[in-house]
């Protein structure tokens, strides 16, 4: 890294106090670049919460299909949590996640559930529904051999949401 910059290493640690805070930067600059390309603005342009998530899934897939080592490496941290390291990047990952999940729940109005249902079982179920069919798919798209798989998948995946979703 350093003889692509052209510097030493010794300026390149006058920045970074090891590789271990190195890492967690390009973890942390990567997971950035992952959340901008989900703006929240985006969300007036759909007529309600499901379809907004459709939306961002299937984009999630696609980017990551694009970025196959950024998905690999987050997908390295996240099943050995017990990583001294990842689980740093981890914790900040659920961080903002959680944050950017905050804002687009308030889009599901208790007025469009079906009587009887609880908004806040409602959200949850809709974040393990998502959680769920994004760990299942999200192998398997990566893996797709060509567009007409991957697109197959895609519509597989956008069924089953719906179905999901229907329940509420």
């Amino acid at each position: 890294m350093v003889e692509r910059a052209g510097i030493s290493k010794g300026v390149f640690f006058k920045y970074f106090k090891d590789k271990e805070s190195l890492f967690l930067y390009v973890c942390e600059s990567a997971l950035n670049h992952v959340v901008e390309r989900f703006p929240i603005e985006s969300v007036g342009q759909f007529n309600d919460l499901f379809s907004f998530l459709k939306y961002i899934i299937v984009k999630k897939i696609k980017f990551y299909k694009r970025h196959s080592m950024m998905y690999r490496l987050f997908l390295r941290i996240t099943r050995n949590p017990d990583h001294p390291t990842y689980s740093k990047i981890a914790e900040a990952a659920t961080v903002k996640t959680n944050e950017y999940l905050s804002d687009v729940v308030k889009m599901l109005r208790p007025d469009k559930l079906k009587p009887r249902l609880n908004w806040k079982q409602s959200v949850t179920a809709v974040l393990w529904v998502l959680s769920g069919l994004q760990s299942k798919y999200l192998k398997l798209v990566l893996e797709a051999a060509d567009d007409e798989q991957f697109n197959l998948l895609c519509g597989q995946l956008l069924l089953e949401m719906e179905q999901y979703f229907m329940l509420l």
